[in-house]
């Protein structure tokens, strides 16, 4: 477990059309690794040079989880086992809350495959 935990944090995973958790191995990845692709272009959304136009966290976690999606579509076992592996597909976040002796969990999907 965490050594240490912070007031917020979160993770994301992806879950079928159905909302049931799929292992990120069946598309040869890990949940950490899963983690740095959303977070990489999580963070793209707010480094733009027009620093007016900076999207909101909902904004900036849909950005993400598109783009999650759209690097999913491009890996070989996905292409081997053809669209229907995608279908549905969420990316969803659970921010998780430190509250007074009891840590609180809230889930949001922030980008589901057509």
């Amino acid at each position: 477990m965490y050594s240490s935990f912070k007031r917020k944090s979160y993770y994301v995973y992806l879950a079928d059309k159905m909302g049931q958790p799929l292992a990120t191995s069946r598309f040869g990845l890990t949940t950490p690794g899963l983690k740095k692709i959303f977070e990489s272009q999580r963070r793209a959304a707010f480094t733009r040079d027009d620093e007016t136009a900076r999207p909101d966290s909902a904004l900036a976690d849909r950005s993400a989880g598109v783009a999650l999606l759209r690097y999913l579509e491009g890996l070989p076992v996905v292409r081997r086992q053809g669209p229907g592996l995608l279908r549905g597909l969420q990316v969803r976040r659970v921010n998780l809350f430190w509250k007074p002796g009891r840590i609180e969990a809230e889930t949001q999907i922030v980008a589901q495959h057509q």
